[in-house]
């Protein structure tokens, strides 16, 4: 998470979705600075601001999960920087990589799994992006498909002068040029049933080339109700993913929406 005084803003680091190019722009040319951890959320950020900071301009991003799901993918299967072997990256040692990362690097790495494999063992719970729950409390969410119009608006909301373009720092090794190739036939049901409540709520559209692919109606249900619950509590409580309480919590809801 990234803070300015200066121009009176706050980030919050959603994965994937370009958030390490966007926080190196904003440290070295608009007075940002790191607090909390790197992926902190917002109701972390608000049980501590003061009421001043409180009122300050607050972004994040969002992005296509399809893409990030590949994305996910191709750094387990790469091992992206070592993280997922080393231990001082690991959540207990203050690092951000979890038991289920480790177990999933495991899964690709000791059955030389390929993305179908993957996405079908460990996507098939009801997607949300949790750093985005209470997302009504952003000024505004980029798009990481038009990140830098989208930063854009950003600076120009905070009365900042844009220095230069974002650059492409933290590129994903290995992954093909569009996230559509990664994905066959049998996996689409899954698609549309655990990540089309979430693009509908975004405003993403399943791609022209896989026909009429329908979000089941119980789907949609399932997930107003989960995300709405979610937003409640986002609006009164800290929702620290790390909380023991929390995370039971959160593998109760994707054992709960998983269909295996």
């Amino acid at each position: 998470m990234i803070i300015s005084h200066k121009y009176r803003f706050v980030f919050v680091e959603v994965p994937h979705t370009g958030s390490h190019s966007v926080s190196e722009q904003l440290v070295r040319h608009y007075g940002g600075q790191p607090i909390l951890r790197k992926h902190a959320n917002l109701t972390q950020f608000l049980a501590r601001a003061s009421a001043d900071e409180k009122t300050y301009f607050k972004f994040a991003t969002v992005r296509n999960p399809l893409d990030s799901a590949t994305t996910d993918y191709e750094k387990l299967k790469g091992n992206h920087r070592g993280q997922f072997t080393n231990p001082a990256m690991r959540i207990e040692n203050g690092g951000h990589v979890t038991r289920d990362h480790i177990r999933e690097f495991e899964f690709i790495r000791d059955n030389q799994a390929d993305f179908p494999t993957f996405f079908k063992k460990f996507r098939n719970k009801l997607y949300n992006n949790w750093f985005l729950v209470g997302h009504t409390d952003f000024d505004y969410v980029m798009r990481f498909e038009a990140l830098q119009d989208s930063f854009a608006e950003v600076l120009e909301r905070v009365g900042a002068r844009q220095v230069e373009p974002i650059p492409h720092v933290n590129p994903t090794r290995g992954k093909k040029a569009s996230y559509v190739e990664y994905y066959t036939p049998d996996t689409l049901p899954q698609v549309a049933r655990c990540y089309g409540p979430f693009m509908e709520k975004w405003g993403y559209a399943f791609p022209s080339e896989w026909g009429d692919l329908r979000i089941p109606a119980w789907s949609r249900l399932e997930f107003r109700v989960l995300d709405g619950a979610a937003s409640f509590a986002a609006r009164r409580f800290e929702l620290n993913p790390d909380h023991p309480v929390l995370s039971r919590a959160k593998k109760l809801v994707d054992l709960a929406t998983s269909r295996i």
